[in-house]
């Protein structure tokens, strides 16, 4: 069925409209990600899987 209606779907706005969105988001993930400061951030989480005597 959902083959179907991709077979037949021509809404190119729509398309490119997600398309974009999809496109920005990603790209503020990977500017929000590698921003300046954030090593300092990361690796202060990345060694609390190694510590001891913390519980949640």
């Amino acid at each position: 069925m959902a083959k179907m209606w991709l077979a037949h779907f021509n809404d190119v706005p729509l398309t490119l409209a997600a398309f974009i969105i999809f496109m920005c988001t990603f790209g503020m993930t990977l500017l929000w990600t590698f921003r300046k400061n954030s090593k300092p951030y990361y690796d202060k989480i990345s060694e609390l899987p190694l510590k001891d005597g913390d519980s949640l």
